[in-house]
C-alpha cells in the first residue's frame, strides 16, 4: 500500500492509550516506532499461536488516562436509547469496599469517539519477564548415534510413540542396571534415512501453572528421549514445541555430507520434511477440533500493500471446517495436556495462580499457517468456503492421498489428545457462559417472543454477537495490560450469545420443523439437495458459527482469558446481556434504499434482490469473495429534504470484501437487522460505488451517494477509517496502474506463468517468492514536440506494471520506467520446467531490483523483449536488412571552449546494423521521407548489448559525415536527445557498465553526441546511408584535389583555395542531386554540399597526368570553419544557401574515376578544346648543382631588402600593412600561395631575421624548414603535429625522453623501444631515431628504420643533430621529418638556443608554423640574426672538427690497441686508464651503408670511456684546452664527464667534442693527462681550480636555476646528514629555495635519482656526491 500518510495535513492530535492494532502495523508500517512496534510484538506474542519463553514488560501507566474511580460503566447504545425500551443487563455484585471497575466502552455515539479515555490500565503480570527469546530451547541437529527405539509403533499401532518409548525405558531399566543404553536394532527400510528424535519434555510440567513435576526417567543419566514414529503423532508432536532449554529435535546422519549416498539421503530427507508439512496443513484439523486462534493472518502480506485480511485475530480466512489447510496452532504442553484430560477443573472453580504469565510456548515459526516465513504461492492461496456436509467424521478426499490405513483407530494418540483437550476448552467455555443463558434469554424475549423471530433473524443476530464479542476479545489481546478483565468477560459474554443462539435456538427452530426430526448436518445436506439455497446459507453459516466458536474457545483456554474472567467475578459491574439491537423505523421507500433493493430510478420500483447475509457478514473468504475483516462502525441517513432534522446513529458492520474475479475492492454495510445492506462496488446499476463515496478526513467518515437523494453517513474509529481509506486508495491505485496514462500506449500485455520480484531493500513492494498469473502492461511513453514544423510525437522510454492475479488474496503491485535515463538489463533464461523466462534489473533510488518474468510460450518472451528494444517493425513500419559493421561507438566530440577533448563512452565490437522506418510515402512538407518521422530508429546489435538510436529529427538536425582516410566509415552527429535506448545482457557484462552508461545517457540528454560507424564493405555503408538519409549514392570515391577559384573583390583577380585530397559523393533523392565533399587538408574547412543542377556548367581538362572536371560558376556555399564540431559535418535535407559563384575544380588520378564522376552528374560535361599556351618555364640552377658554402651565404639573397651586405638585425615585434589597398587579404582569405617572405606582420607569426635563417636551412636540408626556441620545442611541435599514440625511440639524448614523458602524462602516448617488433606499430606512430646517438656518436641505418616505420603506417622521425648537412642527408633514406638542435653546429658558436624541423610536405609545414604560433615557441629575431651568421660558415666548421675528431679518434684507438707499450709511452699511458673509444668510425656494421650514410665524415663528437670513475672525474680537471662543460658543436673543444647531466649513462663516460683547434694540440694536452700515477691531481689545480673535499663533508652540485638562485656550482656540506634534512638545511642557507627552486628539482645521491621523500631515511655520509637538478638543465 502507499506508505504516505493521507492525514498528514491534520494536527497531532494527543496519543491515547490504546494502541495501534497488529494488523495495522503492518498497514501503516512506516508511522511506527520503537515503542509501537515492542508494544506490537506484546500483541503478536499474545496473539499467535507460538510463546516465547517470558512476556515484554508491559509499558509504564500513563495516570492521565486512568478514569475516576465509581463511574457507571457505558454500554453500547442501542434502539432502547432511542426508542426509550429499557436495557437488559446482568448486574454481578461485589463486596462494598471495593469500587465497580469501569467496563471500557468500545460502542459508539453519533459523531463521537471518544470511547478510549474510559480505558483502565490493568497491572503487569508478576511473572513478567523482558527479553526472551523466540523459539528458545527447540534445537535440530544430526546424531551419529542409532536410535533408541526402532521396529515398535508406525501407522497400525494401538499405543502412542510416547508410550512405547517409556515402555521400551523401563524394559531397558529393569533389564540393565549399569546405565548404559542397550543397543537398538535398524529398521532395514529405514536405514537410508537419519534418525529422528524428540524430545517432549514431560517432566518440567506446566511452565504457566508454576507447579513441578518430578520424572524418575529425566533423573536417569542414561535417560534419552524416545523416538516419534507414528506419523499421526509426529503431525501433533511437531506442533508442539517443549516448554522447556531441554527440548530438542535432532536428525542424525552420515557425516560424509559430500558422498553419494549422504546427497541421495538429503534428498529424500527433503521430501519427507515437505511431505509432514503438507500433512500437517492438510490433516492437523480434526472435526470439531478447530483453533480460532487470534494470530498472524495466514496469507504472507506484501508489506506495501493493504489487501489483506483486516481482522487482527483472524488465524483463518475461511472458516476452519473439516478440511482446511490451516492447523489449529496448539502450543500446550504435553504435561498440560495431560493433565487437563486426567483433572479437568471446572470454570467456576478456576482461579488463575498469582504468577500466572498469558504467554504459552509455541510451534515453530515454519509450521504457523501464515508465518512471516516462505510460503508457497498455493499455501498463501486460501481455498473457498466450502459448505459443511453432512458427514464431518471422515476428513475429504485429495490427490496424492496416502493409501487408507487400518480402519482400527489408535485407542489413545496424540490426535485423540488434541480432541479431548479442544473438547474440554470447548466444554469450559460452554460451562462459563451457562449462567448467563437466562440472562440472555430473558433479554431476547423482553423484545420480541423467540417463536415469532425468523431463523434468518436468529442467524444474522449470531453472526453480529459472534464478530462483536471477537472483536472484543482481540482488543482486549491487544491492551490486556491497560483493559481491565471486565472487558474480556463482556466479549466471552458476547460470544456466549452466539453460543446460545447456536445451539439452544437454531436447532429447535420451527422453520427446521418440516424436514422432520433430523439433526442440522442432515438438514443441511437435504437443503442442499432440494436447492434451499437460503436455507442451505443460513445451516451452513450456524455450522461455521460452532466450528470458529469451538476453536476460538481453544484460544481462549491457551491464553488464561476464563481464568482472568473468573477472577473478576466479583466486580460489580454491569454486563450487557441483550440480543437485539433496536433501530428506528423508516418510510417504505427510506427502507428499500437502505436495504440496497431499491434502483437508481423514481419512476419504477423495480426492487432488486438484497444481498445475502453470506456476502455482507462472511466469517472468512467465500467462494466468490476475500474477506478482509469487518469493523464496527456508526451510520446515519439523510436527505436534501431533512431541513436539519436530527439524525440517529445506527450501529453497523463493514466488511471489506474483494471478488476473486476482480481487482475491486467492496465494502459491505449492514445492520443487525436487515434495515441497512448497503454494498459498495464497482457496477454503478447494482448500486453505489466508490466514486460515489465523499472521504470526510477530518471527522473520520463517508458520505455515500444512495439512490433517489438519500445520503449514508459512515462514522469510523480513526485507525479503522485510515485502514479502509487506505486499501480503497490502494486498490484503485493498482489497477489504475493497468491503464494507459497520459502520454502512454499499451504495446504489450501477457498474464504471466510466474513471476518473482527480488528488492534488497525494505519494505518490500511486492512479494519476494514466485507468484503465479500475474498480470504485466507495458506502455511506451511519448511526448508531444511542438515546432515550426508541427507537431510530433517523441519516445520517452516504457513503462511497465506487474499486478498479482485477482485470485491471489493479497493484492500486490509494482511500476518500473524502463529504457528512460538508464539501460535496459536483461536476461533470457529457462525456468525449473523450461519454460522461458525474462530477467530484468531497474535501478532506482540506488538500489537494484530484478524481475524474473516466466512465460507461457517462447513467442511471448520474444514479442515483449522486441517491444523493449524497439527491434522488430510495427504495424506499417518497415525493416530494412541487417548490415554488418566492424565497430560503433558514440562519442562527445571535443569542447573547443573548455578544452575538453573528444570522449568515446559507448563502443561496441563487430555486430550489425539495421533501419526500421514507416512505409515511405508521399510527404508534404518536402524535406524527405526521414524526417519529421516518428518510426526512424537504428537498431545496432552486437553480443552483449544493443543500442536503439531513435532518428526523430526535424529539418536541419540530421548531419553526417564520411572519413577521408577510411572509405568504409560513417558518422552521424546529432544534437542532445532523450529517446536512446541501451540494452546489456546482464550475464556478459561487468556489474558497473550499467551505472557507467547511466551517467552516459544523462549527458547525452545535454550534449551533443557524434555516432562512428565501420562498415566492412562500401556498398553496406551506401545501403545504411539511403536508409537514414533517403539519399541514394550515385558516387563515392577520392579526388586527387579539389580547389576553390576565388575572385578578388570585382576585379579579375583569383586566388585558389586547394585542398590536397578529398572524399567526395554524389547522392540523389527523387529529383534531387548533391554533391558532398569532405576534405583532409583545408584549411578552409573539413566538408560542404551543395546542390547540382542540369543546367550548371561542367568542363573536363587533364594535364600532368591528371584528369579533372571544372564547374564554371558554381553556386555553393563556402566550407565552414569554426570551432562547433557540428561544421565538420553536412545537412543533406536543408544545405547551405549558396552564396557563392565561383569555380569549382575536381581532380582524379585515373580516367576511369573521372567517368564514372561524370556518369554520376545531372548534366552533361564539355570536353576540352585542343588548343592551349605553351607555359614558359623560368630556367634555374637546381639546388643540388651549387655547393652547400654557396648556399649557406646567397639562399637569402632575395630576402635582403637593403644594401647592407651584411644581414641586418631587426628587433621590431610588429610590422605595418601595405599602403596598396588591393593587396591586403583577410586572414580568414589568406592562403600559403598568399604568403610574402618579405613581409611581416607580427614576429610571433615571422620575423626577417629568423626567416632568412629558416630560408637558409631549407636550401641545404632540402626541406621547409621550421625554426624553434630549442631543439626540445621542435621535438614538442612534432610530437604535436603526428600526435601518435606510441613512440619507438633508443637511449639517446634524455631531454627528449622529458618530452615523451610530458606527452604520456597528456595524452596517454606508449614508448617503445628503438628495436621493437614491427608488430607493435600501428598507423600513424613514430619512430624516432638519433642518429649518430647521443652521447656515444656512433650510427644506426636510416634507411632500414625508414622501411619498418613506413611498412606499418608509422612515420620516421631522425634527429640528426651530430650529423649536420654535409654529413648526412636523412631524406635521402626515407626520413619523414628531420630534426636538430639548432644550438650545436647551426649555431656553432655557443651562444644561440633554437631548434629546427624540416619536412618536405606543404600540408605538415603549414601546420607546424600554425601550431607553433600558438605555441609560442618561435625564434627570437636575436637569434636568427646570429645564426645566419653561423650559417654563413657551417660546411667549412663541420669539416674542419670532423677531421680533427677522426685524426684524434684514431690516435687514441691505436694508442689503446698498441700491443706491449713502452713503460713510460703515451700508449701506456693511455691504456692504464682508458678503457673503450665509441664513435661511428670506429663501428663495425654489416653492410656498406654506413659509408652511404655518412660518406663525408663521421661526426666531431664521440665518448670514452675511463677504467675507473675517479679517472673519468678527475680528467676533465687535468686539461688545458678542453673546456668542462655541456653541449657540442661550438668552435671550442668540450668535455663533459655526462653523468653530472645524464643518470643513465655509465659515471665512468666522458664526452668530447672536438673544436677547431689543432688536432695535435689536443691531442698533447690528452697525453699529458693521461699518466695518472705519476701527475698527482693537486698539481694540476693551478690550471683547473677545484673545491677539495673535506674529510666530514659531502660535495653538493646546483645546475642551471638551483645554481643561478645559490651563485654556486657547487659547495660542501657537513656530513653525516639525512636526506629528509637536506632540503631544510638548504632552506637555513637559501631562504625560498625550497618553493622557488627545490620543488621542481631532481635529487641525485652518488649518480642515482633518489625522492627525498619516499627515501629519506637515506644518510648522506661523508665523501658523498649530491646533485640538485632542475628539470631541464643542459643541452
Amino acid at each position: 500500500m502507499s506508505a504516505d500518510d493521507p492525514f498528514s495535513f491534520l494536527p497531532a492530535e494527543q496519543t491515547k492509550p490504546a494502541k495501534k492494532p497488529h494488523w495495522k502495523s503492518k498497514l501503516f508500517s512506516k508511522d511506527k516506532n520503537k515503542a509501537a512496534s515492542h508494544q506490537h510484538q506484546e500483541i503478536a506474542d499474545f496473539l499467535s499461536s507460538r510463546t516465547p519463553e517470558s512476556a515484554p514488560t508491559p509499558p509504564p501507566i500513563d495516570p492521565r488516562h486512568i478514569p475516576p474511580q465509581n463511574v457507571t460503566a457505558h454500554r453500547f447504545p442501542s434502539s432502547q436509547d432511542v426508542s426509550g425500551y429499557p436495557p437488559s443487563t446482568v448486574s454481578v455484585p461485589a463486596p462494598a469496599s471495593v469500587s465497580a471497575p469501569v467496563l471500557p466502552n468500545d460502542n459508539y455515539v453519533p459523531f463521537n469517539f471518544s470511547d478510549q479515555s474510559h480505558a483502565v490500565l490493568a497491572p503487569a503480570p508478576a511473572s513478567a519477564k523482558p527479553g526472551g527469546r523466540k523459539g528458545k530451547g527447540l534445537r535440530v541437529g544430526f546424531s551419529p548415534q542409532t536410535p533408541e527405539v526402532i521396529g515398535e509403533g508406525g501407522d497400525e499401532t494401538e499405543s502412542p510413540t510416547i508410550e512405547i518409548s517409556r515402555a521400551r525405558e523401563r524394559s531397558d531399566s529393569r533389564g540393565t542396571q549399569s546405565g548404559n543404553t542397550p543397543t537398538s536394532l535398524s529398521d532395514p527400510s529405514r536405514s537410508h534415512l537419519p534418525n529422528l528424535r524428540l524430545d517432549t519434555s514431560l517432566g518440567d510440567g506446566d511452565a504457566r501453572s508454576g507447579q513441578s513435576t518430578y520424572s524418575p526417567l529425566r533423573d536417569r543419566s542414561d535417560w534419552k528421549p524416545p523416538l516419534m514414529q507414528n506419523p499421526q503423532d509426529a503431525d501433533f508432536l511437531s506442533a508442539l514445541p517443549s516448554s522447556d532449554s531441554g527440548s530438542r529435535l535432532s536428525f542424525r546422519g552420515d557425516t560424509e555430507a559430500s558422498s553419494f549416498a549422504q546427497r541421495v539421503r538429503d534428498k529424500m530427507q527433503a521430501e519427507e520434511g515437505r511431505a509432514l508439512h503438507h500433512r500437517y496443513e492438510e490433516d492437523a484439523l480434526s472435526p470439531g477440533a478447530d483453533d480460532d486462534d487470534i494470530s498472524t493472518p495466514p496469507s504472507p502480506p506484501s508489506p506495501e500493500s493493504p489487501i489483506k485480511a483486516y481482522n487482527p485475530g483472524s488465524a483463518y480466512e475461511t472458516a476452519p471446517t473439516a478440511g482446511s489447510p490451516h492447523a489449529p496452532s496448539i502450543s500446550l504442553s504435553m504435561r498440560s495436556i495431560v493433565d487437563s484430560i486426567r483433572n479437568p477443573q471446572s470454570p467456576s472453580t478456576q482461579r488463575a495462580p498469582a504468577n500466572l504469565s498469558p504467554i504459552d510456548p509455541r510451534m515453530p515459526t515454519n509450521l504457523i499457517p501464515g508465518s512471516p516465513g516462505k510460503v508457497s504461492p498455493t499455501q498463501a492461496k486460501p481455498p473457498p468456503q466450502a459448505l459443511p456436509v453432512s458427514n464431518r467424521a471422515s476428513p475429504p478426499s485429495r490427490e496424492g492421498q496416502e493409501p487408507p490405513r487400518s480402519a482400527q483407530p489408535p485407542k489413545f494418540s496424540l490426535r485423540n489428545v488434541a480432541n479431548q483437550v479442544g473438547d474440554t476448552a470447548f466444554s469450559e467455555f460452554k460451562e462459563y457462559n451457562a449462567r448467563y443463558e437466562s440472562s440472555i434469554k430473558l433479554a431476547a424475549e423482553d423484545v420480541k417472543p423467540l417463536v415469532e423471530t425468523s431463523l434468518a433473524e436468529w442467524i444474522r443476530a449470531a453472526v453480529w454477537w459472534f464478530l462483536r464479542g471477537k472483536t472484543r476479545l482481540e482488543a482486549y489481546a491487544r491492551s490486556r495490560s491497560t483493559l481491565p478483565p471486565t472487558y474480556a468477560k463482556q466479549a466471552v459474554i458476547d460470544l456466549g450469545k452466539a453460543l446460545w443462539i447456536n445451539e439452544n435456538i437454531v436447532p429447535s427452530h420451527h422453520e427446521l420443523s418440516r424436514y422432520g426430526a433430523m439433526g442440522v448436518d442432515a438438514l443441511l445436506a437435504v437443503a442442499s439437495t432440494t436447492g434451499d439455497k437460503e436455507l442451505a446459507d443460513l445451516l451452513g453459516i450456524h455450522h461455521n458459527l460452532i466450528n470458529h466458536l469451538r476453536s476460538l474457545s481453544m484460544s481462549v483456554k491457551r491464553n488464561n482469558i476464563l481464568a482472568v474472567v473468573v477472577s473478576d467475578e466479583g466486580s460489580p459491574t454491569q454486563l450487557d446481556t441483550s440480543i437485539w439491537l433496536r433501530y428506528p423505523f423508516y418510510a417504505p421507500d427510506v427502507s428499500a434504499v437502505l436495504s440496497g433493493a431499491a434502483t437508481r430510478s423514481m419512476l419504477a420500483d423495480n426492487a432488486g434482490k438484497t444481498p445475502s447475509l453470506v456476502h455482507m457478514m462472511p466469517l472468512g473468504d467465500t467462494s466468490r469473495y476475500f474477506s478482509y475483516g469487518s469493523m464496527f462502525v456508526q451510520v446515519c441517513v439523510s436527505s436534501s429534504d431533512d431541513d436539519g432534522q436530527q439524525q440517529y446513529a445506527m450501529p453497523c458492520a463493514l466488511t471489506i470484501v474483494r471478488e476473486r474475479a476482480d481487482w475491486y475492492v467492496f465494502a459491505a454495510v449492514t445492520s443487525q437487522s436487515q434495515l441497512v445492506n448497503i454494498l459498495i462496488q464497482s457496477d454503478r446499476k447494482q448500486g453505489p460505488t466508490w466514486e460515489d463515496v465523499d472521504w470526510q478526513v477530518r471527522s473520520h467518515s463517508m458520505r455515500v451517494k444512495l439512490p433517489r437523494g438519500f445520503e449514508l453517513d459512515v462514522m469510523f474509529k480513526e485507525d479503522d477509517f485510515k485502514t479502509l481509506w487506505n486499501i480503497v486508495k490502494y486498490t484503485q491505485k493498482s489497477e489504475n496502474s493497468l491503464h494507459p496514462e497520459a502520454g502512454e500506449t499499451v504495446v504489450f500485455e501477457n498474464t504471466l506463468k510466474v513471476f518473482q520480484y527480488m528488492d534488497p531493500g525494505t519494505p518490500k513492494a511486492f512479494p519476494p517468492d514466485p507468484t503465479e498469473r500475474c498480470r504485466i502492461r507495458l506502455f511506451e511513453r511519448s511526448v508531444t514536440v511542438t515546432e515550426g514544423t508541427g507537431t510530433r510525437n517523441a519516445h520517452r522510454g516504457f513503462r511497465l506494471a506487474v499486478l498479482t492475479s485477482p485470485k491471489v488474496k493479497t493484492l500486490s503491485s509494482i511500476r518500473h520506467t524502463l529504457g528512460n535515463g538508464s539501460p535496459i538489463v536483461f536476461g533470457l533464461l529457462r525456468g525449473e520446467d523450461g519454460a522461458p523466462a525474462l530477467l530484468l534489473k531497474v535501478t532506482e533510488d540506488g538500489r537494484t531490483r530484478s524481475m524474473l518474468m516466466t512465460f507461457h510460450e517462447v513467442a511471448e518472451r520474444t514479442k515483449m523483449h522486441s517491444v523493449l528494444l524497439g527491434m522488430i517493425p510495427r504495424e506499417g513500419e518497415v525493416k530494412s536488412p541487417e548490415f554488418a559493421i566492424q565497430s560503433y561507438c558514440i562519442e562527445q566530440p571535443e569542447d573547443p571552449f573548455t578544452g575538453q577533448p573528444a570522449v568515446k563512452y559507448l563502443q561496441f565490437p563487430a555486430g550489425s546494423v539495421s533501419v526500421i522506418d514507416q512505409k515511405h510515402a508521399y510527404v508534404d512538407h518536402g524535406y524527405g521521407p526521414t524526417i519529421l518521422s516518428e518510426h526512424l530508429r537504428a537498431f545496432i546489435a552486437t553480443e552483449w548489448g544493443s543500442v536503439t538510436d531513435r532518428i526523430n529529427l526535424g529539418p536541419g538536425e540530421l548531419k553526417i559525415g564520411l572519413d577521408v582516410q577510411s572509405k568504409t566509415s560513417m558518422s552521424l552527429f546529432r544534437s542532445a536527445q532523450q529517446d536512446l535506448t541501451l540494452s546489456l545482457a546482464d550475464n556478459l557484462i561487468r556489474p558497473e557498465l550499467p551505472g557507467q552508461l547511466t551517467g552516459f545517457l544523462e549527458k547525452i540528454t545535454a550534449k551533443p553526441m557524434i555516432r562512428r560507424l565501420d562498415f566492412p564493405t562500401m556498398e553496406d555503408l551506401h545501403a545504411f546511408e539511403a536508409a537514414v538519409t533517403g539519399f541514394q549514392v550515385l558516387y563515392d570515391g577520392m579526388a586527387t584535389s579539389f580547389t576553390i577559384s576565388r575572385r578578388r573583390s570585382m576585379v579579375p583577380i583569383y586566388k585558389k583555395w586547394e585542398a590536397a585530397v578529398a572524399r567526395v559523393q554524389i547522392v540523389r533523392q527523387e529529383k534531387v542531386v548533391q554533391m558532398l565533399a569532405f576534405f583532409g587538408d583545408f584549411q578552409h574547412g573539413t566538408c560542404m554540399n551543395f546542390v547540382l543542377k542540369g543546367t550548371d556548367i561542367m568542363e573536363s581538362f587533364g594535364r600532368s597526368g591528371k584528369f579533372g572536371i571544372r564547374m564554371v560558376d558554381a553556386k555553393f556555399a563556402l566550407p565552414k570553419k569554426d570551432d562547433n564540431p557540428a561544421s565538420n559535418f553536412v545537412c543533406l535535407d536543408m544545405p547551405e544557401y549558396p552564396i557563392e559563384h565561383d569555380d569549382l575544380t575536381i581532380t582524379f588520378d585515373t580516367e576511369a574515376s573521372r567517368a564514372s564522376f561524370k556518369a554520376a552528374l545531372p548534366g552533361s560535361v564539355r570536353e576540352p578544346s585542343r588548343m592551349g599556351s605553351i607555359p614558359s618555364f623560368i630556367m634555374s640552377h637546381s639546388s643540388e648543382a651549387i655547393g652547400a658554402s654557396t648556399r649557406s651565404l646567397h639562399a637569402d639573397d632575395a630576402l635582403n631588402l637593403v644594401t647592407d651586405v651584411a644581414p641586418p638585425m631587426h628587433l621590431s615585434t610588429t610590422f605595418r600593412y601595405s599602403n596598396d589597398p588591393t593587396q591586403l587579404v583577410p586572414a580568414a582569405d589568406a592562403t600559403p600561395s598568399d604568403f610574402d617572405a618579405t613581409s611581416h606582420i607580427y614576429s610571433r607569426m615571422s620575423a626577417p631575421n629568423p626567416t632568412r635563417f629558416e630560408t637558409i636551412l631549407s636550401s641545404l636540408l632540402h626541406g621547409q624548414a621550421i625554426s624553434y626556441s630549442s631543439g626540445l620545442s621542435a621535438l614538442h611541435g612534432v610530437l604535436t603535429l603526428l600526435n601518435p599514440r606510441r613512440i619507438s625511440v633508443g637511449e639517446g639524448y634524455h631531454g627528449c625522453h622529458g618530452v615523451i614523458a610530458l606527452f604520456t602524462r597528456l595524452t596517454g602516448l606508449q614508448k617503445l623501444p628503438l628495436d621493437c617488433p614491427p608488430e607493435q606499430l600501428e598507423k600513424g606512430d613514430v619512430i624516432l631515431l638519433e642518429t649518430p646517438v647521443n652521447p656515444q656518436g656512433t650510427a644506426f641505418d636510416i634507411a632500414s628504420y625508414a622501411a619498418k616505420a613506413h611498412a606499418r603506417g608509422a612515420y620516421l622521425i631522425v634527429d640528426s643533430t651530430f650529423a649536420p648537412p654535409g654529413l648526412q642527408e636523412p631524406f635521402k633514406f626515407g626520413a619523414d621529418i628531420i630534426m636538430h638542435s639548432g644550438t650545436k653546429y647551426f649555431g656553432g658558436h655557443s651562444d644561440i638556443l633554437c631548434g629546427v624541423l624540416a619536412t618536405n610536405r606543404d600540408d605538415w609545414a603549414a601546420q607546424l608554423k600554425s601550431d607553433r604560433l600558438f605555441i609560442g615557441t618561435v625564434m627570437g629575431s636575436m637569434e636568427g640574426w646570429l645564426g645566419v651568421r653561423s650559417l654563413r660558415t657551417l660546411e667549412i666548421r663541420v669539416q674542419r672538427q670532423s677531421e680533427n675528431a677522426t685524426r684524434l679518434i684514431s690516435w687514441l684507438d691505436a694508442a689503446l690497441h698498441a700491443p706491449n707499450p713502452m713503460a713510460d709511452s703515451d700508449e701506456a699511458a693511455v691504456q692504464a686508464v682508458l678503457g673503450e673509444v665509441l664513435h661511428a668510425s670506429l663501428q663495425k656494421v654489416e653492410g656498406d651503408w654506413l659509408k652511404k650514410q655518412m660518406p663525408n665524415g663521421f661526426g666531431p663528437v664521440f665518448s670514452i670511456i675511463m677504467k675507473e670513475m675517479r679517472f673519468a672525474r678527475e680528467l676533465p680537471s687535468k686539461l688545458h684546452f678542453f673546456q668542462h662543460a655541456t653541449s657540442l658543436g661550438g668552435v671550442e673543444t668540450l668535455i663533459e664527464w655526462r653523468t653530472m647531466t645524464d643518470t643513465t649513462v655509465d659515471r665512468r663516460l666522458l664526452r668530447i667534442s672536438i673544436g677547431l683547434e689543432n688536432w695535435e694540440d689536443l691531442k698533447a694536452d690528452l697525453a699529458r693527462a693521461f699518466p695518472f700515477n705519476n701527475l698527482s691531481f693537486q698539481s694540476f689545480t693551478q690550471f683547473s681550480p677545484i673545491i677539495p673535499i673535506m674529510p666530514e663533508t659531502f660535495t653538493i652540485h646546483y645546475f642551471a636555476t638551483a645554481s643561478q638562485y645559490t651563485s654556486k656550482n657547487t659547495e660542501s656540506l657537513r656530513a653525516p646528514l639525512k636526506l629528509s634534512a637536506l632540503f631544510g638545511e638548504l632552506e637555513q642557507r637559501y631562504p625560498g629555495i625550497v618553493h622557488k627552486v627545490l620543488s621542481t628539482c631532481g635529487v641525485s645521491l652518488n649518480g642515482e635519482y633518489v625522492d627525498v621523500e619516499e627515501d629519506g631515511e637515506i644518510v648522506i655520509q661523508s665523501g658523498g656526491e649530491v646533485a640538485v637538478i632542475p628539470p631541464v638543465s643542459s643541452g
